[in-house]
């Protein structure tokens, strides 16, 4: 049987891939104590600097084609440190995992932006602009068939893991909602300082 996959889908599944490898090797540097001594965390914008110096200095891109590459990845994730959670599980946006009972399921950066902007909603409706604009931050397809597609699909996700139907709802032409209450939790990040040289 012939791939039916088109150039496009290939594209989107290539940045996914690349977004997700990048987000993850970014929270791996900032797992290092003492990485930036006492400043802390280094930044996603400083990540993606370094990274794409060091893919000019291989010879792998120009310069001019870093910028156009990394354009899109600039933004650094937006996690407020802050768990939601609703009916019997927790949601990480800044891991992406949906954490229940007795199992956990990590989405995918393409369904997880939508689920992340709709839950930070806590049951007010999330307009379409601001998911279009959340996809189209992170280089994904926003136009209304997309969205409409991905909703789909992150609802599929969400009922094959047990959570129920009818979880997010369509408000047809405005946007999407949690029907379940959703509460907040602040996550404390206690920062390990560097030993002091003697």
């Amino acid at each position: 049987m012939p791939n039916m996959t088109t150039e496009r889908e290939r594209q989107d599944a290539y940045r996914d891939y690349v977004l997700r490898q990048i987000e993850r090797c970014y929270g791996a540097i900032n797992e290092v104590p003492g990485i930036r001594g006492l400043n802390g965390k280094i930044t996603f914008e400083e990540f993606v600097d370094v990274v794409g110096r060091g893919l000019v200095e291989r010879g792998v891109f120009t310069p001019e084609e870093v910028c156009l590459k990394t354009a899109v990845l600039e933004v650094e994730p937006q996690t407020n440190n802050v768990v939601y959670k609703f009916l019997d599980c927790e949601y990480n946006p800044e891991t992406r995992t949906i954490t229940m009972p007795d199992f956990q399921l990590t989405l995918q950066t393409r369904l997880a932006v939508p689920f992340s902007t709709i839950i930070s909603g806590q049951g007010k409706i999330t307009s379409n602009d601001n998911i279009r604009l959340a996809l189209e931050q992170v280089g994904f397809s926003s136009s209304p068939e997309s969205i409409r597609a991905i909703i789909l699909e992150l609802r599929r996700k969400l009922e094959s893991c047990g959570l129920p139907e009818g979880l997010i709802v369509t408000t047809t032409g405005v946007g999407y909602k949690l029907s379940a209450e959703v509460t907040t939790v602040q996550i404390v990040n206690f920062s390990v300082q560097p030993a002091a040289r003697t």
